[in-house]
């Protein structure tokens, strides 16, 4: 049985693109906000920064959330409450929905999401079908969440020599980065490294640098209308045609097929 149940207090879909209503609001439920296009501006407490397309922010009942698009976009945002079935989980604490603002990996998937919010339109079937369908689809994106968090808290390391080769990953992506290169930073032999790096972050030190990359190629196909040559040089790698060979083999679609398929 389902550890927690969800009900929608609100929810709707911006088709056309605007900018928000108000700047911030405090609510008495859980709250998500997801652009559909572009990129915005959130606060919730200390946590703060840009939420774009992939992305999902999640704000507890009680909290204010400060938000400002620099430019008008398609945006989700459903207001719901959470209830947690403490006796049927197996597990002696409540699980919520990560605070603050959530990038999801199974971008398909979340893109599938929110294209279903955005085409199941009010008065296009009864109302108890469509609370149904749009709770299913809250259900999906909660259970992502959770397997983000999962994730995350998995990554988690106190080893500060790897803490600080990931930070370098993250921000040196886009530049040629050879194994090597970051070992000898950390002072320590590819092997060693190697062995150090899989055991904190659970992928090797390339695999975790392709996924940087990979991700910013996938928000910059959704976001944007620039080449995949063009794109290619913003992510690190040396052409159109690689990025295409290595996106392919990772999730057995090419780039252009991916923008077409997944664009909301």
């Amino acid at each position: 049985m389902n550890v927690f149940r969800t009900k929608i207090m609100h929810c709707f879909y911006r088709n056309s693109a605007a900018n928000f209503a108000h700047s911030h609001s405090t609510r008495p439920h859980w709250y998500i906000l997801a652009a559909g296009t572009k990129q915005f501006w959130y606060k919730i407490g200390d946590s703060e920064g840009y939420s774009k397309v992939g992305d999902l922010i999640i704000c507890p009942p009680g909290f204010t959330l400060y938000r400002h698009s620099p430019e008008p976009l398609e945006f989700l945002s459903i207001s719901f409450e959470w209830q947690y079935d403490l006796e049927h989980s197996g597990y002696s604490d409540p699980i919520y929905p990560i605070f603050g603002n959530i990038t999801i990996r199974d971008r398909p998937r979340y893109i599938s999401t929110l294209k279903n919010y955005k085409e199941m339109v009010p008065g296009s079937t009864t109302f108890q079908v469509l609370k149904s369908y749009y709770t299913h689809l809250l259900d999906d994106l909660l259970f992502t969440c959770l397997l983000e968090k999962q994730y995350y808290q998995k990554k988690k390391t106190k080893d500060q020599t790897i803490i600080d080769a990931v930070r370098f990953l993250d921000e040196h992506a886009k530049e040629s980065i050879s194994l090597k290169s970051v070992a000898d930073r950390a002072s320590l032999s590819q092997a060693q490294f190697c062995r150090r790096f899989q055991a904190a972050v659970g992928l090797s030190p390339m695999q975790y640098l392709s996924d940087i990359r990979l991700r910013k190629a996938e928000s910059m196909l959704l976001e944007t209308n620039l080449s995949i040559d063009h794109i290619s040089n913003e992510c690190g790698y040396q052409n159109g045609f690689y990025l295409s060979r290595v996106f392919t083999k990772k999730y057995g679609i090419s780039p252009s097929k991916y923008r077409d398929m997944y664009r909301v």
